[in-house]
């Protein structure tokens, strides 16, 4: 039989994947409805979403980054490292570059968190995991669970870079399509944790130092991807 941590983490992958879906679903959505068309400036009635945002940047790409918009310093640099990111495309215009961003979302679902499979990660999350259930996500007493298994913590965020903690400078070295699946995974996590999705995003902005806009942005994507995480105290 296999151990609860197994069927939890199996649960979890699937969990993120189906958040991951809705999100490449929506990406999708702009391929074949919007094409390469209309304009996009951030002064729109539209919620600026993590997705909306690559459309944004795919455009900026092609113009070569003609366009201005009134960006934070960390928003920026997240739309720069995504413009980096699609420069790897072999494409030439947006509608290629949307398409690249999905399937690449499609391909991170599938392999999510397959590091705590390894031998560097399992026995140590497998032995942590009853306690790790007992405490609320922030607790003082979650993270001293934590700290029991730093190497096999450490490597995991050394191997999978939907963690800010892959990155030097965290959330600012991040492009728009590693957000996507960090979001995801949060949201994943909450539906197993004792802390509820928003008081947790609260605790993730001040512990990755998530600037106002990008939070607002964050926010606006779980609006449209799982809106009733967002009504958890209504």
């Amino acid at each position: 039989m296999p151990s609860d941590y197994i069927k939890d983490l199996i649960d979890h992958k699937q969990r993120v994947a189906g958040y991951m879906r809705i999100a490449a679903d929506i990406l999708l959505e702009r391929v074949v409805g919007l094409g390469d068309i209309l304009p996009y400036t951030l002064e729109t009635s539209e919620p600026v979403t993590l997705m909306f945002m690559i459309d944004v940047t795919c455009k900026l790409k092609r113009d070569k980054y003609g366009a201005q918009f009134q960006l934070s310093p960390q928003v920026n640099d997240v739309v720069q490292n995504t413009l980096v990111y699609l420069a790897q495309s072999k494409d030439t215009s947006p509608c290629y570059w949307l398409a690249d961003c999905i399937s690449d979302l499609f391909q991170r679902a599938a392999v999510h968190d397959n590091s705590k499979f390894s031998p560097e990660e399992y026995n140590a999350y497998d032995q942590a995991f009853p306690e790790l259930q007992k405490y609320a996500y922030g607790s003082e007493e979650f993270k001293a669970a934590l700290a029991k298994i730093q190497p096999a913590l450490q490597h995991h965020y050394a191997v999978n870079d939907h963690h800010p903690e892959f990155f030097k400078s965290g959330i600012s070295e991040m492009h728009l399509v590693q957000l996507i699946e960090m979001l995801c995974d949060w949201l994943a996590a909450s539906e197993r944790s004792q802390t509820d999705f928003e008081r947790g995003l609260e605790m993730n902005k001040t512990r990755f130092s998530i600037d106002t806009q990008l939070f607002e942005v964050l926010t606006n994507t779980v609006k449209q991807i799982a809106p009733e995480k967002l009504n958890e105290h209504a």
